[in-house]
């Protein structure tokens, strides 16, 4: 394909009506941070002024004239293949809007300057005013009386089961990780968050979901290991006979173990034939802020073509505070918001993790006052699970869930489960508790 054609493409992807009609203020192109960025801004100025009466005009058919007749026919063809995809329609539609929303807030910020130079606090109030108006005058809103019952059929699992956690007895209750929600873990130290939460995302995977998994507790090797045994059904070292949980009933048996490249390797094959992605990211603690995992899903959008169905954070406590105003308890509370609202705006389930608090340790059932730092956190989440272990329980291999809140089914259920650590098995068994 000639250079021709590739700018034709460039012009057919960023010519836009509305687009060309902000680019009438002569924004600098050194506001983009990449060369490409740059580039691309400066080929846009330059169509514009020498194709500046198309504003009510056919720019499909303007930017065909730009090629020689021989080569029209072509770029057509090969710009009807393009853009035959729904995704790619809707992903220039947004980036258009999201370029002239930001174009407008500069310039929106530009004039409320002067107007606090002059102290004019009321137009500054107009101003913005007028902006959020805008940005909220191409929001979905709409008469749920006048709107197309296909469109509520079609979309009957948006906001609904993502996956299941798995724990069968526990899902007959409150069904799976929902879209829109987030799920917090509470446990007592090592008791078992971060195998559950391997737990849950080799289960997603099963499902055919896109897993991200962001550790700020173990390092990705860790993570990657306890992924690799549950896939494997191996134990992490050499072991001798051990006593495992084989449903209910306890069996001897001696496992292989992660040594056993083959064994690996060909159950990583079968776990990705069912269709789901695994990512792990590692932050070290106190490192990853909110805007930076907002980042880190918006890059795995592009790179991947769609966000993650279920993103986990082990856990709540790791996460950096922007501003923690002397009260590290109210920070987590505004984290867990942070948290629940980027799986509302993205469409994905989320589950986190917190401590309990020292004096819960050995408690029998870990309740919402037991939740370290502010019971509010429970207040925030949709769905509240603690993990439960007496000594006797870890002698057996066994535990208990507690399901402390549930905003969208029964809650107060407690699950026995039993587990085989040695071979990365969070729960091999549950059964509901009366």
């Amino acid at each position: 394909m000639n250079d021709n054609i590739q700018k034709g493409i460039i012009y057919y992807l960023l010519v836009d009506l509305k687009f060309l009609s902000i680019c009438r203020t002569r924004v600098d192109p050194k506001i983009f941070q990449s060369p490409i960025e740059q580039q691309i801004c400066k080929i846009i100025f330059d169509f514009f002024d020498k194709h500046s009466a198309i504003i009510n005009g056919n720019a499909d058919t303007i930017i065909l004239q730009e090629f020689p007749e021989n080569e029209q026919n072509l770029v057509a063809e090969y710009l009807n293949k393009l853009f035959s995809s729904e995704f790619v329609k809707s992903y220039i539609q947004e980036k258009l809007d999201t370029f002239i929303q930001k174009r407008e807030w500069e310039k929106a910020l530009i004039e409320c300057v002067e107007y606090l130079d002059n102290d004019d606090i009321a137009n500054i109030e107009n101003r913005v005013y007028k902006i959020i108006k805008n940005k909220f005058s191409y929001s979905d809103v709409k008469n749920v009386l006048e709107e197309d019952l296909k469109d509520f059929y079609n979309n009957k699992n948006n906001g609904e089961i993502c996956c299941p956690t798995g724990i069968k007895d526990l899902d007959n209750i409150i069904g799976g990780f929902k879209r829109k929600e987030l799920a917090v873990i509470m446990a007592s130290l090592n008791v078992g968050k971060s195998w559950a939460f391997t737990f849950f995302g080799s289960k997603a995977l099963l499902y055919g979901k896109d897993v991200l998994h962001v550790t700020l507790e173990m390092s990705r090797q860790q993570v990657k290991e306890r992924y690799f045994m549950r896939f494997a059904g191996v134990s992490s070292k050499p072991q001798e006979e051990l006593n495992i949980w084989s449903g209910k009933e306890r069996i001897k048996y001696k496992p292989d173990h992660l040594g056993n490249a083959t064994k690996v390797k060909k159950s990583i094959k079968t776990m990705s034939s069912f269709g789901g992605k695994l990512f792990i990211v590692e932050f070290p603690d106190k490192t990853l802020t909110i805007p930076k995992l907002e980042s880190l899903i918006n890059d795995m959008e592009l790179e991947q073509g769609k966000v993650p169905d279920l993103v986990m954070i082990d856990g709540l406590q790791g996460l950096k505070y922007n501003d923690k105003r002397g009260d590290d308890w109210k920070a987590l509370e505004e984290l867990t918001h942070e948290l629940r609202r980027i799986t509302m705006e993205r469409n994905l389930a989320g589950v986190t993790s917190t401590h309990s608090q020292r004096s819960a340790i050995g408690n029998k059932i870990g309740q919402a006052k037991d939740v370290r730092g502010s019971i509010d956190i429970l207040n925030v989440a949709d769905l509240g699970i603690s993990i439960n272990q007496t000594n006797e329980e870890y002698l057996l291999g066994q535990a208990r869930l507690f399901i402390m809140r549930s905003r969208s089914s029964k809650k107060w259920g407690q699950i026995r489960i039993y587990q085989n650590y040695d071979m990365g098995n969070f729960c091999t068994y549950s059964e509901l508790m009366e």
